[in-house]
């Protein structure tokens, strides 16, 4: 018998309750003794996996809810408990995806961190532009008045042109250093 390279071979012995004189014989074949089955380190925290695509996908469905009911309907149409439940929708889908984002980046780090040093060890790649469009979304608030003008047609400030022209690679940095850079994903 030949055993399996993954798997320890020992020589045969006799049984702890055979008499002395049953050892096997010397020319016998080892016997190979099964290691238990190595665990998959990606495997951990499946859960928070789930729960984190779960997040997401209810959170964009709360979005898209949200469009759907205010489609084609003017301001002074929508009653108060409907502007009420679109907000609702609005805050909690997008609460809903920033957390599923963030929990499915911070499990991957978790998970991949004993991987070997040539190998990524950060979060995937579409997670990193998601949460860059988050920052990105959320940094281009504090120019929400040249914004404004700017689709109007109005003046608007330089320090306000020059964020709205780099908000975008901001975020892109700003996803690479915390979710890569830090937790030294690339080494």
């Amino acid at each position: 018998m030949v055993p399996d390279p993954g798997q320890a071979a020992t020589p045969a012995t006799a049984p702890a309750d055979a008499p002395p004189g049953d050892a096997p014989p010397a020319d016998a074949p080892p016997v190979a003794i099964p290691r238990p089955a190595a665990r998959d380190p990606l495997t951990r925290y499946r859960a928070l996996q789930l729960i984190s695509i779960l997040l997401v996908l209810v959170g964009i469905g709360m979005l898209a809810l949200s469009i759907v009911l205010r489609a084609g309907r003017a301001d002074a149409d929508l009653s108060a408990d409907l502007q009420l439940s679109l907000v609702g929708l609005l805050l909690g889908g997008g609460l809903a995806v920033v957390v599923g984002l963030l929990m499915n980046a911070v499990r991957a780090i978790v998970v991949r961190e004993r991987l070997p040093a040539d190998r990524y060890r950060g979060p995937a790649v579409f997670v990193l532009l998601a949460l860059a469009l988050i920052f990105s979304t959320v940094a281009s608030v504090a120019a929400y008045g040249d914004l404004v003008a700017l689709t109007g047609g109005g003046p608007i400030s330089v320090g306000g042109a020059l964020l709205i022209l780099t908000v975008t690679q901001m975020g892109l940095m700003a996803a690479a250093i915390l979710f890569v850079g830090v937790p030294n994903a690339l080494s």
